[in-house]
């Protein structure tokens, strides 16, 4: 019996161990499983002290069957979803607790798929409950072994291993007593035995679980108890964030971006030290007894907030902008808005993105961009020179950071046609051969490390790089356009992670001023934090689109035409669109995790853009009532104290175009909203999402 973490195996065996786990008939074909791992241990016996030898993961645990003693199995109930396992030698080493996390065993997902689709048989009767991964191991090991009908009638979840004259004294087992026809039909049939089956409440639930999510998005639970800190602050963080550290998920969006830790260590921290604070400023807020949280809570923006989306600007009508010399004759604030509306047609991309990320001027002719180009490509051969010395490839500073982008550079976008490998190659440097184009990526990134000396590359920045890279394909360009668009994006990659802090703080007061029921929901689950926007903001949702959509979204983004902020309100988009899924069927912070990081690859981006600009108009106008309401009040036009009724008794009013109660976006509201500027202050970090002009 063996153990053996799937990130253990190596990427040209998973694929068999994956067939072999969905193996449904015969899930212990020995011809079909690869024997690289299985002969990788020495001894007969687990031995969590030993070095691990090649091909084994320091997490593995292997051990002959005999050498077993006895498994307890504790079967899913209501108290706890899994099922668990624990298996003791008989030299009285335990292994570590194993969890079957069957919502992602695949065998378990290929068994229930089948099963959601005939939910009944023949007879009409519903079809038999998968059983949990312990039952199965039981059922398979009574093949092999004696187990199962020696349970210890001491311990229900205790079952012994070939038990001996020993175990029989000690467990209080009955080993003379033959196998009856019910136990026999159970092991011939791989029926799990008695008081392992599981829970039936809990199988009801699981069958029904399986049936409806199905349809909509399947929630699967992480690891439990996987012991060791994954970082050294976890002593000093509150409950409520310790366990986030220990999910598998996060952990995996933490190797990608080293700078995630930093932001959830300064949330640990900023939340112990400013609890009390924080708890003070967002009573503020607290919209349980006011209806102005109705008001905005507006899922579709009433008719007043038309969005119209327009085709591409094709090549065509950007030639047309432009006069003889080469210049454009169209109002920049115009051309952006046809940007905005419709995106850029892919052909013209490398053409306008320069415009866009400021390398090039809205008024320069075509010769003036000509040596505007030509002197920057000058320029960045002065750079690149810099680390391409002898000298400078000596030096521990190069050898770390080149390491570092290469690592990162390997896996960006290997998918793309682009940047996938022309050829095999070996070495510790194989992509410098097996593509140019990843050579180039790597070039552009030791470049902009030695231009930016203050800030350097950070993990994460090859993601930013390889879409500009893709559409312009030319070195020097990229590289300018880059290091542009890193000015705005340098923030997300601070040390201090003062930049993402301050997004995601934003975000959170925003959810609270627009959806407050769904703001209660992720204070309820431990959420407001909302690690599961950390990457999303990071790299402005390039892991969540699909690469087409991502390059259309940021040339959007890149217009500036109503906020610098916008990609909050995608990001407040993209969320509106599944908050009903998310607080009626998720109701812990993993399982909000899960299901968000889900989402990748699925968004409708047009669908996304659509809402996000109703929701900052929508956002815009409440803001623009409240600072009237606030300059009435203050201007002694009307008084708190003169409202008719406030808090719960508040009545809710229709406003009209004649009537002194404002209108909220065309929702009923509150007749005290000339107290609202005060009772509920539009915070700095809110109003900075609002842009300087008007669009």
């Amino acid at each position: 019996m063996a153990w053996v973490p799937e990130t253990a195996i190596p990427r040209d065996e998973l694929d068999t161990y994956i067939r072999v786990d969905a193996s449904l008939d015969e899930p212990l074909n020995v011809s079909m499983t690869p024997t690289l791992l299985l002969p990788a241990w020495k001894d007969s016996v687990y031995d969590q002290t030993a070095d691990a030898s090649p091909g084994r993961s320091e997490d593995d645990a292997c051990c002959r069957l005999e050498a077993i003693r006895s498994m307890k199995l504790y079967p899913p109930s209501l108290s706890q979803w899994d099922g668990s396992m624990v298996i003791v030698l008989k030299d009285g080493t335990a292994w570590p607790q194993l969890w079957f996390h069957d919502e992602e065993s695949r065998n378990v997902i290929a068994s229930s798929a089948a099963a959601a689709a005939t939910t009944t048989g023949e007879d009409g009767e519903v079809a038999e409950h998968q059983q949990w991964g312990g039952a199965s191991v039981i059922c398979w090991l009574r093949r092999l072994v004696q187990v199962g009908n020696d349970r210890s009638p001491k311990d229900p979840h205790l079952f012994v291993v070939n038990p001996t004259a020993e175990d029989e004294l000690e467990f209080g087992l009955e080993l003379g007593e033959e196998e009856t026809a019910d136990e026999k039909r159970r092991r011939d049939s791989d029926e799990p035995p008695d008081g392992i089956a599981g829970d039936p409440m809990v199988n009801t639930l699981k069958d029904i679980k399986w049936n409806v999510m199905a349809r909509f998005s399947r929630v699967s639970y992480f690891t439990r108890t996987m012991t060791g800190n994954v970082c050294p602050l976890m002593p000093y963080m509150p409950t409520a964030l310790r366990s986030t550290y220990q999910e598998a998920l996060i952990q995996d969006i933490c190797d990608d971006y080293s700078s995630a830790y930093v932001y959830l260590a300064k949330w640990a921290s900023d939340a112990s030290k400013h609890h009390e604070r924080d708890q003070m400023e967002m009573s503020q807020w607290r919209l349980e007894q006011t209806e102005l949280g109705a008001a905005f809570e507006v899922l579709n923006p009433p008719p007043s907030f038309l969005v119209h989306r327009t085709s591409p600007v094709t090549v065509e009508q950007w030639r047309a902008w432009m006069d003889d010399t080469g210049a454009l004759t169209v109002d920049v604030a115009i051309i952006k808005k046809a940007i905005f509306s419709g995106g850029i047609e892919p052909a013209l991309r490398p053409s306008v993105w320069p415009f866009l990320l400021g390398v090039l001027p809205w008024t320069s002719t075509e010769a003036e961009r000509a040596e505007i180009t030509s002197n920057n490509r000058q320029s960045y051969e002065k750079l690149k020179a810099q680390w391409q010395t002898t000298e400078a490839k000596s030096t521990d500073d190069y050898i770390e950071q080149s390491h570092r982008i290469e690592k990162d550079v390997l896996r960006t976008d290997r998918q793309l046609p682009i940047y996938a490998n022309q050829r095999k190659s070996n070495g510790a440097s194989a992509f410098l051969e097996g593509n140019p184009h990843l050579s180039t990526l790597h070039a552009i990134l030791m470049t902009y490390n030695y231009y930016n000396v203050g800030h350097g590359y950070v993990q994460g920045m090859s993601d930013l790089l390889s879409p500009l890279y893709a559409v312009l394909q030319d070195e020097s360009m990229a590289f300018w356009c880059f290091a542009s668009f890193m000015q705005r994006m340098e923030r997300n990659f601070s040390t201090d992670q003062t930049g993402m802090r301050h997004q995601l703080v934003a975000l959170a007061q925003l959810i609270q001023f627009m959806k407050p029921r769904f703001y209660k929901h992720l204070e309820r689950t431990d959420s407001l934090h909302l690690f599961f926007c950390f990457r999303w903001l990071l790299i402005w949702f390039k892991r969540e689109l699909k690469f087409d959509d991502c390059k259309r979204l940021w040339e959007i983004l890149w217009t500036d035409r109503y906020s610098k902020e916008f990609p909050i309100f995608i990001a407040l988009a993209i969320l509106d669109q599944h908050d009903v899924v998310i607080m009626d069927h998720l109701k812990r912070f993993d399982e909000i995790l899960k299901y968000v990081n889900d989402l990748a690859m699925t968004i409708n981006l047009e669908k996304t853009l659509v809402l996000a600009e109703k929701l900052y108009r929508t956002f815009e106008k409440a803001v623009h009532i409240l600072d009237e309401q606030g300059s009435i009040v203050l201007s002694g036009q009307a008084s708190p104290k003169s409202t008719a009724a406030s808090g719960d008794d508040a009545p809710l009013l229709p406003a009209s175009s004649s009537s002194s109660s404002p209108r909220i976006s065309g929702e009923w509201v509150n007749a005290s909203t000339t107290t609202m500027a005060s009772m509920y202050p539009v915070t700095d970090e809110l109003r900075s999402l609002l842009g300087d002009s008007d669009a």
